[in-house]
């Protein structure tokens, strides 16, 4: 065979593996991906579970004052349900990061 058939052989052979690879390459992403997209799907639909319509803006100064009298702070109850909210998150987000 020639030497010039047997080098475009091996271009071949080399081209096909690269191919091969960068196939798998996209697959990986475009499953990471889709990991990641459901992760915010999620994080989205828990976002709009609590429309002004059925949920309205509290009195938050009368809060404060209901709390004040009960010995509990407005803040405090905010931190509380700032961690519950980003332990949430926290907790899908990595539940997709573990698995890469």
């Amino acid at each position: 065979m020639c030497k010039d058939v047997v080098d475009l052989k091996d271009e071949l052979r080399v081209g096909n593996r690269l191919l091969a690879m960068a196939t798998d390459k996209q697959r990986d992403l475009e499953a990471e991906n889709e990991k990641l997209r459901n992760v915010l799907l999620r994080i989205d639909t828990w976002a709009k579970a609590y429309p002004l319509k059925a949920f309205p803006k509290p009195d938050l100064a009368k809060a404060h004052e209901v709390l004040t009298a009960a010995g509990m702070t407005l803040d405090a109850i905010f931190a509380d349900n700032m961690r519950h909210v980003l332990d949430n998150i926290k907790e899908m987000v990595s539940e997709v990061l573990k698995e890469e």
